[in-house]
């Protein structure tokens, strides 16, 4: 397995920021490996695949049985388990929380119990989508709006989606439920982790509008702007992206 199950440029980007980041702190050292919120898995097999021994969770059955399905690597194990429920004896050299704080109902509850988790010394690695930007703005509200106030426009928005290909998961996941029920502007969410004694080492813009329709219709049949979008992420204001990528260490 390896990272060519993504086909999505942001989702190679975050990828690559993982593996970059593991590699500088640790060198070529083959490394044990928690993927909180792992879905299909795709971030824990590539993991794997490196030689780390990896264990990915999430609360989601059908993507703990497609990500067992899958897996014919020694390395890597996967368990049905909410990222709230995690409680292991054993401690990791690195979490990746990668796109789940934003689906949590307690997302600083959460960042407690990671630390307990970690080893001395170990690295937090949090993704999350900036939830005043402009995807959260224009596409994540307006549908929450429409779900609960207009379920009659809700319905005929979802059937044009799914004319045009639209069907709601994600090579990440496929839980039927993706709602976000948190939103992390880049102050909230240093503050948050910080609140936890974790040091900020480095923090990413992943993406900016390639995700917004109509232009969506247009990245879906063009690497070449998913690639431009996300180059012209690293050169604007935070605020100003889609989504967040950051690296912690206790």
């Amino acid at each position: 397995m390896n990272s060519i199950l993504y086909t999505r440029k942001e989702d190679l980007k975050r990828l690559h920021f993982i593996e970059y980041h593991l590699k500088k702190s640790y060198g070529s050292r083959k490394l044990h490996l928690l993927d909180v919120g792992c879905g299909n898995g795709l971030i824990s097999f590539h993991l794997a695949s490196l030689g780390h021994e990896t264990l990915g969770i999430d609360q989601d059955k059908k993507c703990i049985q497609q990500a067992q399905n899958s897996n014919s690597l020694s390395t890597l194990q996967f368990r049905h388990l909410a990222a709230e429920d995690v409680d292991f004896p054993e401690r990791f050299d690195a979490i990746i929380c990668s796109e789940v704080l934003e689906h949590v109902p307690e997302p600083k509850a959460l960042l407690g119990q990671l630390r307990k988790l970690l080893k001395p010394g170990g690295l937090l690695i949090v993704t999350v989508p900036n939830g005043y930007g402009p995807r959260e703005l224009l596409v994540t509200k307006p549908y929450q709006w429409l779900t609960k106030n207009s379920p009659g426009t809700l319905r005929i928005v979802d059937r044009f989606k799914l004319a045009l290909g639209y069907t709601g998961k994600t090579e990440q996941s496929v839980a039927e439920n993706l709602s976000h029920i948190q939103f992390f502007s880049r102050r909230s969410l240093i503050n948050m982790i910080s609140q936890h004694n974790f040091r900020l080492l480095n923090f990413r813009n992943s993406n900016f509008i390639e995700g917004i329709f109509p232009l969506s219709m247009i990245s879906k049949r063009s690497l070449r702007f998913q690639s431009l979008d996300c180059w012209l992420a690293d050169h604007l204001p935070a605020r100003l992206c889609s989504g967040f990528m950051t690296i912690w260490k206790i």
